[in-house]
């Protein structure tokens, strides 16, 4: 049975049981290009759905919703997206791309980072996890980043063209169909394409000497794109995370909220964009 709460005219009207949430992370970022190398992409933030979450009728619940890693200076790697978290559920935030000035591989995250050489020689890969995202590509300088839908793709053209980033997955808990966590795509050069973000936010490649890499897009968890040294040497944040928590309209909206519901296709909405909290 639902639990009952009060409402200003006086009516006793359900309180909801349970909710559906959406939750990603932040996505990963990238270093600054070197002189004689570029990166690859970084890696989405984790993506998960859970359905017919309990919630309790006055309890407060906090929201937490992970920032982008931060771009870091030339071989020097940058950071793993940070954790979102709702309702007692939670994803990882995303791998940071692998530095190859520095022999520095890639890290693993909800989608790994892109691939590179490692202090060995070793071409190596971000991980993702299962259920959260995907592997990272294995391509030395020029690989993508995993996404919450597919894992990034190698270089092409002997690695002058970046690899794709992965495919992000798409959610129409907003109210509207949406994708998000995609992968940061890996970095060109000379006779090389530039190579777009994996749809949902993830960042472009940029290419040396042409075009700047850009960040993943804010509130999609999107791994930044990687960035090749000269002209256009800044490395890329990645895109923060977001949290949306929804359940059927028929039920009273929550006592209190730090973000404003939506009403839309039969759901009561709350997209929380940066930290908050819910009390149902």
């Amino acid at each position: 049975m639902p639990i009952l709460g009060t409402v200003a005219s006086g009516f006793n009207v359900p309180v909801t049981p349970t909710v559906d949430t959406l939750i990603v992370s932040g996505g990963g970022g990238t270093s600054d290009g070197s002189p004689a190398s570029g990166n690859p992409g970084a890696g989405a933030g984790g993506m998960r759905t859970f359905t017919s979450v309990s919630v309790s009728a006055g309890t407060l619940y906090t929201i937490t919703v992970g920032a982008g890693g931060s771009r870091n200076a030339s071989n020097v790697k940058a950071s793993n997206g940070t954790n979102s978290s709702a309702l007692g559920n939670s994803t990882t935030g995303g791998g940071a791309a692998g530095c190859y000035g520095n022999g520095q591989g890639p890290n693993n995250g909800g989608s790994g980072g892109g691939g590179d050489t490692n202090v060995d020689g070793e071409i190596i890969l971000g991980l993702g996890i299962p259920g959260e995202g995907n592997n990272g590509a294995a391509g030395m300088e020029s690989g993508g980043g995993g996404g919450a839908g597919a894992a990034g793709a190698e270089g092409t053209n002997y690695r002058q063209t970046g690899g794709q980033g992965g495919i992000g997955l798409i959610s129409d808990y907003s109210g509207t169909p949406t994708y998000y966590a995609g992968g940061g795509s890996g970095s060109s050069y000379g006779a090389g394409d530039i190579t777009s973000g994996g749809l949902g936010g993830g960042g472009t490649g940029g290419k040396q000497n042409i075009s700047a890499a850009t960040n993943g897009t804010p509130n999609t968890g999107g791994g930044g794109g990687g960035t090749r040294g000269g002209t256009f040497s800044t490395g890329t944040n990645g895109g923060s995370g977001i949290v949306i928590v929804r359940y059927p309209d028929t039920y009273a909206a929550a006592k209190s909220a730090t973000v404003s519901p939506t009403t839309t296709g039969g759901y009561r909405i709350y997209r929380f964009t940066e930290n908050g909290s819910i009390t149902f």
